[in-house]
């Protein structure tokens, strides 16, 4: 184990940090920002929610539904199958974690996000698997637009080779900013698969009433 972590922290800082700068990814997050940007994405974001944009994220997970229905679709293989990509790039873990975190507060503990906007979804599974990556999408593309080759691009161009760069740079994200257990939170897929099928069990009992 240790010599894994050992070898795994050589290439992290001898090939994927080196690889990650010349890309143009950060080599210092300051991930306590990141709540206040999120913030400022609410506008966006409820846009998505209210289905005024297409969102790719939503449309795999529906893709889902149709095909396996909901507790197939909520089964530990299937969301794995998907967790890979709710992570938002660059940020890794890590970011995701806050970005999570902040989405809880903005939209489920105010009680603005309910059951009837996400279904068939349930809503902290529609935050994790769609508001998340719909967040470091925008985050990325807000950072991708000061770069010197992106400055003249349009709004669509910008989300287009936001969505590249957060596709190519996950890897990165996951070795350098990976999420502590106390990072991860709700965000684990262990809790997420806790969560949903406890859902489903509720969700039985109900129908049997």
């Amino acid at each position: 184990m240790e010599q894994y972590s050992f070898c795994r922290l050589h290439r992290v800082e001898l090939v994927i940090k080196p690889k990650g700068k010349d890309d143009g990814y950060p080599l210092n997050i300051d991930f306590d920002k990141i709540k206040g940007r999120v913030h400022q994405l609410k506008r966006e974001l409820r846009a998505v929610i209210d289905r005024k944009v297409e969102s790719e994220f939503r449309d795999i997970a529906l893709k889902s539904y149709e095909e396996d229905g909901a507790n197939k679709a909520r089964s530990a293989m299937a969301v794995m199958s998907r967790f890979d990509k709710t992570l938002p790039g660059y940020y890794g873990s890590k970011g995701a974690a806050t970005i999570l975190e902040t989405l809880n507060v903005i939209f489920l503990h105010s009680g603005e996000l309910t059951a009837k906007h996400t279904a068939p979804q349930l809503p902290l599974e529609y935050i994790q698997q769609v508001l998340v990556p719909e967040a470091g999408l925008r985050l990325i593309r807000q950072d991708i637009a000061k770069w010197p080759e992106n400055r003249n691009l349009s709004e669509a161009q910008l989300i287009s080779e936001a969505s590249k760069v957060m596709n190519d740079s996950r890897e990165f994200g996951c070795l350098v900013y990976p999420a502590s257990n106390e990072d991860l939170g709700e965000f684990t897929e262990e809790n997420f698969i806790d969560l949903t099928s406890s859902d489903d069990e509720d969700d039985d009992s109900d129908d049997l009433e």
